[in-house]
């Protein structure tokens, strides 16, 4: 079972905020009925970044933007990302990291298309250790991917499904 956490407030970032996921992943083995040793558990870093549990059968995706804080828990690989849109040069970006069909969905809907490309490349970046994928097969397949916008809300939030994933 895959579970979302997600905090509003201050929040510690790096190997300070470790505790705080920590915390997250011990009400998601609680409320899933495991038995994983937490007070005992390591959190270390991939060489690109990206933590994870040591020495737990538990995967997590970590994220955040302003004063939001969002982890996704799964027995499997997953990844999960959150956005405030705040105004920036997304035609610049696009061009950098986006492929051809990306960019002319840009070009077609503006905001709305830098977004919705975003939302289905960034989680899935995310759930491999990677900032972003500059080079990865158009829209990772649509129907996989979730995205919610809220533009008045300037909240962007994605999760990327996997196969045999459920979310």
């Amino acid at each position: 079972m895959n579970h979302i956490y997600l905090y509003e407030g201050p929040f510690e970032k790096g190997d300070k905020g470790y505790p705080m996921i920590k915390e997250a992943a011990r009400r998601y083995a609680l409320e899933n009925d495991l038995n994983l040793d937490l007070e005992q558990a390591e959190i270390v870093r991939e060489e690109k970044g990206k933590p994870y549990f040591a020495d737990l059968p538990l995967e997590f995706s970590l994220t955040h933007s302003g004063q939001l804080w969002m982890c996704l828990f799964s027995q499997q690989p997953c990844g999960i990302d959150l956005q405030q849109v705040q105004p920036c040069e997304y035609e610049k970006i696009a061009g950098r990291q986006y492929t051809e069909e990306e960019r002319h969905y840009v070009r077609l809907w503006g905001l709305t298309g830098f977004l919705t490309s975003g939302c289905a490349k960034k989680p899935f970046a995310n759930a491999q250790g990677r900032a972003y994928l500059l080079r990865c097969r158009p829209w990772l397949t649509r129907t996989a991917t979730y995205a919610k916008q809220s533009i008045g809300k300037k909240i962007i939030i994605a999760l990327r499904k996997f196969p045999s994933l459920t979310i």
